[in-house]
């Protein structure tokens, strides 16, 4: 049985550290720009960070486990890993996984220097989650409401969720 962490997403040091002390079991620090304001037109949340703001973010919190999202697989996918990881990332996220092909690529890129997770964002993504399980092991796979719901064309971000439609996926 896995047990339940606590994450949270955070761009300042001083929250980080709070939380760190707290007893938060993950930071989540988010540098997905790209593509991003175009599929969530509106009043979402955007994160405006960069590989600059980990250092800060990892030295306020030096013992809690630091995952870092990166953008979609694009050209620059092995920079923003090398930077990631050099700034103190623990673990990976590659976001709007659609086909197997962009987990391997990422996955090479990579190349075993950290934990990895898919973020399933679209209903292909989604379809792909038992054969993501077969393939490079990711740590973790999570599934994101609010591109789903997009990419489905729903109104409300956990419609997916009370539809039943991740109930199979999580299961595996």
């Amino acid at each position: 049985m896995t047990s339940l962490k606590t994450i949270m997403v955070v761009s300042d040091p001083a929250i980080a550290a709070f939380v760190a002390e707290a007893g938060l079991d993950r930071l989540f620090v988010d540098l997905e720009v790209h593509g991003k304001a175009a599929r969530q037109p509106g009043d979402t949340w955007k994160s405006a960070l960069t590989l600059a703001d980990i250092p800060p973010i990892r030295a306020a919190a030096p013992g809690v486990e630091m995952m870092v999202r990166v953008n979609p697989l694009h050209p620059g996918t092995g920079e923003e890993i090398d930077g990631a990881l050099a700034a103190g990332a623990d673990i990976l996220m590659l976001p709007m996984v659609r086909t197997l092909a962009e987990i391997a690529r990422f996955h090479d890129l990579l190349a075993a220097r950290a934990p990895f997770i898919p973020l399933l964002e679209t209903a292909a993504g989604v379809a792909l989650v038992a054969e993501i399980l077969t393939g490079p092991r990711p740590a973790e796979v999570y599934f994101g409401l609010n591109d789903l719901s997009l990419d489905l064309g729903r109104d409300f971000m956990f419609e997916p969720l009370a539809e039943g439609m991740l109930d199979a996926p999580a299961a595996l």
